[in-house]
């Protein structure tokens, strides 16, 4: 995995948005999984971080 995937999910999981949008410019893959096969979306919307949902629904993940 490359650090730019865990810096866009470690971002989502904190439901920083800024972070997200950041990590994403940098070529983070909104495709990217965790360990447990958990999307950046999944890990924003499991603690309600409805921005960081929103920016990761913009770049296209589903």
């Amino acid at each position: 995995m490359h650090d730019r995937d865990r810096r866009l999910l470690d971002a989502a999981r904190r439901g920083a948005a800024d972070d997200v949008r950041a990590a994403l410019d940098a070529g983070a893959s909104v495709e990217a999984r965790d360990e447990e096969l958990r999307s950046p979306l999944l890990l924003a919307a499991l603690d309600d971080h409805v921005e960081a949902a929103r920016v990761l629904v913009g770049a296209g993940a589903a």
